[in-house]
């Protein structure tokens, strides 16, 4: 047995700890999604592995995330971790009088621009963010264009900055212009549960959501097709408490 088969065998434990009896339609289904390379399900795997022990998934019912998992492999994102194209949450439902954990897929923005270029929606992207005093011009109409000139003597500090754009450059040669004021962007951050994350990365975040409003407006066909899921509520759903989750 060659050293890949081995690691492919000890992959198929992961998945039936964490699918249970659903271990081997999940195995088959990223075989026919990955065309049968052996590599890639192996990573995907070791992926999912890492992000169940993290993310605590082994508490949400198990049918709940091979429907996430089996949802972000099949659009063509990656679970891997330095890519950051996606994510795996769980959160509480509730199902009758009771609550269920249920696991839920998280599209990142590097996820959705990967998507989008993939599938050859967009050609490229740019993103920044406009801090007071800078020279900056946009122009919207027949010609989109934007000059930014960042002026470097002023202190590039949060309290600076004044807004965030995105520059968009379509297949056909168009371009297409995102523009938001600090105070569009801080009315998202108010209703955004990661408060310590835009407080530690805040020129980071305002980009974030300028990108994301971008992929918003261009892209609704794709957005609703590979950006967006919905838990179908499953009136079977095991709301027993008592019974112990598997662990790797």
């Amino acid at each position: 047995m060659s050293e890949l088969q081995v690691i492919s065998k000890s992959n198929d434990l992961i998945l039936e700890k964490v699918f249970h009896d659903d271990a081997g339609d999940v195995q088959n289904s990223m075989m026919t999604f990955f065309q049968g390379d052996q590599e890639k399900y192996i990573k995907e795997v070791t992926y999912l592995s890492e992000m169940y022990i993290k993310n605590k998934l082994n508490q949400a019912d198990p049918r709940t995330l091979k429907r996430a998992f089996m949802f972000l492999i099949g659009k063509g994102y990656s679970l891997d971790p330095i890519a950051k194209h996606c994510t795996i949450k769980t959160r509480n439902m509730k199902v009758g009088n009771n609550y269920v954990k249920v696991a839920e897929p998280t599209i990142m923005y590097k996820g959705k621009e990967n998507y989008l270029k993939k599938n050859n929606i967009i050609q490229s992207l740019h993103r920044n963010v406009v801090y007071k005093d800078d020279l900056f011009k946009l122009e919207l109409g027949t010609k989109n264009t934007v000059i930014h000139e960042p002026n470097i003597e002023v202190e590039r500090d949060d309290k600076n900055i004044i807004g965030a754009y995105a520059v968009v450059k379509l297949p056909n040669g168009e371009t297409q212009i995102f523009y938001l004021t600090k105070k569009e962007i801080d009315k998202r951050k108010a209703k955004a549960q990661s408060k310590n994350v835009w407080n530690g990365w805040y020129p980071e975040m305002c980009k974030k959501t300028v990108v994301n409003k971008a992929f918003d407006e261009l892209a609704v066909e794709a957005s609703d097709e590979a950006f967006k899921y919905e838990y179908i509520e499953d009136q079977n759903i095991e709301i027993d408490a008592t019974k112990p989750r598997r662990t790797l």
